[in-house]
């Protein structure tokens, strides 16, 4: 008899993907075979999973659409069934008025390092999630309503999966949390993430350390020290969801330091790191956002001159703090005005991402292949202080003459800046 096979949509961030990856590692354990990427895995697959994000509204709307249109397209008797974010906030509602799904679920309640051979990252990466849920109860931020509180993963069973990695060929890890600073809060370890990879680095092999998500109040001098002297193991990299510039607007969500002690954390990273590159992300359209907050934003980004930013409009989220602080009526208020400054808030950090690109160039960066560009001598890649799917690609020339493996590392030279992203060669 043949064996059943099921497909996967993951949706929304890094910490899905692992869960999807933990599902679909138990689905081939019970004899299913899992068809990713082809274009007719809808069409064929006995199982449609569709793991979806909930954080905000257009996720949300995302999810149903994205269910709709796979529903839809699935070959006749297929079983398609909703979980994630979604199906975990909204499962009793959902079950009423989606007829169409087969079942509804919520997120994996399994330890999300139990998986096996089956990862959906680029071949060479992985992310391994150190923690689930969040304590902090920012005012805007739903995670902790659908995630729960703060559960850190057992320290033995993080390092047990890293080795499991390596050995598997995996040449960059991705720590991830919803925030890698406060791993071990929840079981008293108040600096458990320097402990954690204090102990990583000890791990045998050739590979490297990229950690995702630290909150910029929990951000302590240490960690900088740790990656310092870490022997080139762990990538200078910080992803640090800074917010907003405005005091007033960061004290309403919750936050407790203001815009010139992450300007001096910034700073600090990059007296210390000459490669380091800094990602934040920003809301706009939070409690007492008005025009002069938004040119207030404007103008710490132009000081500080971010690596990379993602700006997000404020979505009023059911259970939050920030639910009854700022009413629909004001938000939809200030719809016309958070469209105009997204657009140019985006448009001035593209020209920042791409200026503070150009110090990379003439550089050797041992960078890894993602992906054969089909009819040609050119690959598509990333560089250490890349993150793959999230920041921009490199775009490499291969002058070798020899087919270059996928997932493996190479020096290359980069040549040049388009834009957001790279272009290299190798000799």
């Amino acid at each position: 008899m043949d064996k059943k096979t099921f497909y996967i949509e993951n949706l929304g961030c890094a910490k899905n993907q692992v869960d999807a990856e933990v599902m679909a590692n138990k689905l081939v354990k019970d004899g299913y075979v899992c068809i990713n990427g082809a274009e007719n895995a809808v069409e064929t697959a006995d199982m449609i999973i569709v793991n979806t994000c909930a954080f905000i509204e257009s996720a949300r709307k995302e999810a149903i659409d994205v269910f709709f249109t796979l529903n839809d397209a699935k070959k006749e008797g297929a079983k398609i069934i909703i979980t994630g974010c979604l199906g975990e906030r909204y499962k009793d509602e959902l079950t009423k008025s989606l007829e169409e799904a087969d079942e509804i679920r919520g997120v994996p309640k399994v330890p999300s390092t139990t998986r096996g051979d089956v990862l959906f990252s680029p071949k060479g990466t992985a992310y391994l999630k150190i923690s689930e849920g969040c304590n902090h109860r920012c005012a805007f931020c739903a995670i902790p309503i659908i995630r729960g509180g703060l559960s850190s993963i057992d320290k033995d069973e993080i390092l047990t999966e890293a080795k499991r990695l390596i050995k598997s060929g995996v040449k960059e890890i991705n720590l991830i949390g919803q925030d890698l600073a406060s791993y071990g809060f929840d079981k008293g370890d108040f600096n458990g993430l320097q402990s954690l990879l204090k102990e990583l680095i000890k791990i045998d092999g050739d590979f490297k350390i990229r950690c995702l998500y630290i909150h910029p109040d929990f951000f302590k001098d240490e960690l900088i020290d740790i990656i310092k002297n870490s022997d080139g193991k762990i990538i200078p990299y910080f992803d640090i969801p800074i917010q907003h510039a405005s005091e007033s607007i960061l004290k309403a969500m919750g936050r407790v330091h203001n815009k010139s002690d992450y300007k001096k954390m910034v700073e600090k990273i990059r007296n210390t790191f000459e490669d380091s590159y800094v990602r934040t992300t920003f809301l706009i359209g939070f409690k007492g956002e008005t025009e002069e907050t938004l040119l207030e934003l404007r103008d710490f980004i132009k000081d500080v001159k971010f690596d990379a930013a993602s700006f997000f409009e404020y979505s009023r989220e059911e259970g939050t703090k920030g639910y009854k602080m700022v009413s629909k009526k004001e938000l939809d208020a200030l719809k016309p005005l958070l469209k105009k400054y997204k657009k140019e808030l985006e448009d001035l950090q593209d020209l920042i991402s791409s200026e503070r690109l150009e110090r990379f160039k003439g550089t050797t960066q041992n960078i890894m292949i993602e992906e054969k560009i089909e009819g040609s001598n050119m690959y598509f890649a990333h560089a250490p202080f890349q993150c793959p799917d999230v920041d921009g690609t490199i775009v490499v020339t291969n002058k070798s003459g020899k087919d270059l493996e996928i997932g493996s590392i190479y020096k290359s030279v980069i040549t040049g800046v388009n834009n957001l992203d790279l272009e290299a060669r190798i000799e």
